[in-house]
């Protein structure tokens, strides 16, 4: 009887896993495609980007759930313990050790996205002798039409509204995005032609500039820099003693600034625009890789850094 109990509980529990796993694919899979609308993304455009693995999750999850009833991982680990039962246990450990790590280090860098994505330029110079205030607007993407998303419409008008209720407003804004594979125009002079209807070059003392070779955040700071350096006609090291403003998202904030201090930019202040509702499991996901990434890349080749 007891055994009896035991089977009936287990095939309970092996159905309510297995129904979890079809919801949740469901779910990912109905992700994926509300980005792609929302993004007006081509056949090919639907692959492209960091979205696509919203997809291959819903994929792994269906697969999953198809094959629960067969025990698939249960028949490889039985395998690889009757070859060497040690060998097997240590892959089981190792896989449940870095599950565990990923879980916390997911945990550590969403809470330090959060608590340094928030807005702490409160206005005025930090260098009264300093003529313009460097101000970087980060790009996003563009639609499959070619628009700008939401997200990026967000930081646009966040750098017209600080441009507008500043009192020392005599900023130089530089858009900052390249075209990136299968978009039809580069971010920056979308970018620019968007800002320009909202709010004309010539007021209030803005210059408006385009960076339009990046693909990355970093390629964003290190060719904007360059441009604002030539056009304030001053080196590189001076304008890192000088204030520079960064606008993006707040999911992407915290990022941007800890890579323009690395590069040696002393006085960094951030602007943080709103993160469209739809976007936000996607960025912050996306953002969450990125700093496995930026990690590695420091570690194996210590840039970016001040030179």
């Amino acid at each position: 009887m007891i055994k009896e109990n035991v089977v009936e509980r287990n095939r309970v529990i092996g159905k309510l896993i297995q129904v979890l796993f079809f919801v949740l694919a469901f779910i990912f899979n109905c992700y994926f495609v509300a980005l792609n609308v929302a993004e007006k993304a081509s056949v090919l455009g639907c692959f492209y980007g960091f979205k696509v693995v919203w997809f291959f999750l819903g994929l792994f999850f269906c697969w999953s759930g198809f094959f629960w009833k067969q025990h698939i991982w249960h028949r490889v680990y039985a395998k690889l313990s009757a070859k060497n039962e040690m060998a097997a246990k240590g892959i089981l450990y190792t896989l449940a050790g870095l599950a565990v790590f990923f879980v916390f280090s997911t945990g550590c860098i969403l809470h330090y996205i959060i608590s340094h994505g928030k807005s702490d330029f409160s206005g005025g110079l930090i260098d009264d002798n300093q003529n313009k205030t460097v101000m970087i607007v980060h790009g996003g993407g563009l639609n499959g039409d070619g628009s700008l998303p939401p997200a990026v419409v967000n930081k646009l008008e966040k750098a017209v509204e600080v441009v507008l209720n500043e009192k020392y407003p005599n900023f130089l804004l530089i858009m900052a995005g390249g075209q990136l594979p299968l978009t039809i125009s580069d971010e920056a002079s979308v970018m620019k032609e968007y800002f320009d209807v909202m709010l004309p070059a010539e007021a209030y003392g803005t210059v408006v500039l385009e960076e339009n070779r990046s693909m990355d955040t970093i390629e964003n700071l290190q060719n904007a820099t360059a441009i604002a350096a030539d056009y304030l006609g001053v080196s590189l090291s001076e304008l890192k003693n000088k204030e520079i403003v960064l606008v993006t998202s707040e999911s992407h904030l915290a990022r941007t600034k800890l890579i323009a201090r690395r590069m040696g930019f002393s006085k960094v202040k951030g602007v943080a625009s709103k993160t469209p509702l739809l976007y936000v499991p996607n960025n912050y996901a996306r953002e969450v890789f990125a700093y496995f990434k930026l990690a590695g890349r420091i570690l194996f080749t210590g840039k970016p850094n001040e030179n």
